[in-house]
């Protein structure tokens, strides 16, 4: 009697496993079957698609210190759109092998994919330990597409063929850029310079290697992006600049207050003569100027450290500001 009992208990209970399986009561989701609540990725954004790719960085030490490495991961890749949402797109710092992705990114005809990161030369020949690269690669993002840019930034070497170079090269502050692009709008493979002593950025138009006079541009930003298409940008910008000059007020590792206006500050903020956000003080005299994004939120785009002292090295900053213009 006893071993009946124990035989009918046994086949109850695997009936009532065997059910609760089944019916999705209980126990482990069956192999193939997709599960409900927290296991399902949100759906994608409208109007909205991705970009990914990689960056690479060849003879630049990335950092500050003449001491620093090639280490891509200190480096900054992020979305800049000209004339939506100036501060407030996707960025991520590459893996150790130079693989980004930025996710699901609002689609538009142009954004910019901005390569950042700092290197321990004075490339503009100022006297300065240390240069920002920022580097500006067009793309387009379209609903539920794709976009990827393996870019590759470099030293730049002269051919040693005195033919095949540029008035406007050298090796000592001149960088290379080099990227294939696949998006909505084609597929293109691109090479160009840029002289960040005499601010000009020259095209390899034919892909020969050789860099023309005919495709030079000036390129005050030494960003990749010339003078006259970032004055277009400007004519399609919808947001109101703003530009103040005076003591800085208080400063955090995030804003900074001059004249009673709060500039918040961000990576995508570039600063002058490679100033660091830590090195300004209370009473310090800058001059920043940026946008109103939608909120009302103030996003500095450019901080500069003007000198508070007078005198001829004043006038002659003064001076070189002008001829700078509106940048």
């Amino acid at each position: 009697m006893s071993r009946l009992f124990i035989s009918i208990f046994v086949a109850a209970f695997a009936l009532a496993v065997f059910s609760l399986s089944s019916c999705g009561g209980g126990g482990y989701p069956q192999k193939g079957k997709v599960t409900e609540g927290p296991f399902l990725p949100p759906p994608p954004p409208a109007n909205s698609g991705t970009l990914g790719g990689t960056l690479t960085v060849e003879n630049l030490p990335i950092g500050d210190d003449p001491g620093d490495t090639g280490d891509v991961t200190r480096a900054t890749v992020k979305v800049i759109d000209p004339s939506e949402e100036i501060g407030d797109l996707p960025f991520a710092n590459p893996a150790p092998d130079g693989r980004f992705a930025l996710g699901y990114v609002p689609a538009a005809n142009l954004k910019y994919l901005n390569l950042n990161f700092n290197t321990p030369i004075d490339l503009r020949g100022v006297g300065v330990a240390a240069t920002p690269i920022s580097i500006n690669v067009p793309v387009q993002i379209a609903d539920g597409a794709h976009t990827r840019v393996n870019a590759t930034v470099r030293k730049y070497s002269p051919p040693a063929t005195a033919a095949l170079r540029s008035p406007s090269t050298d090796d000592v502050t001149t960088i290379e850029v080099e990227y294939e692009y696949e998006g909505p709008d084609g597929a293109r493979h691109v090479k160009f310079i840029v002289n960040f002593r005499l601010g000009k950025l020259t095209l390899d138009s034919t892909g020969s290697g050789s860099y023309d006079d005919e495709d030079e541009f000036d390129d005050d930003n030494c960003d990749g992006v010339s003078n006259e298409r970032e004055a277009e940008d400007r004519e399609h910008r919808e947001y109101e600049e703003v530009e103040s000059e005076g003591d800085v007020q208080t400063i955090s590792g995030t804003a900074i207050t001059v004249n009673g206006i709060v500039f918040n500050v961000d990576e995508r903020t570039t600063f002058k003569d490679g100033l660091k956000l830590s090195q300004l003080i209370l009473g310090d005299l800058v001059k920043i100027k940026g946008y109103v994004l939608p909120g009302g939120k103030i996003y500095a785009e450019k901080i500069e450290l003007k000198d508070s002292g007078g005198g001829d090295d004043g006038g002659e900053e003064d001076e070189e500001d002008e001829e700078d213009g509106d940048d």
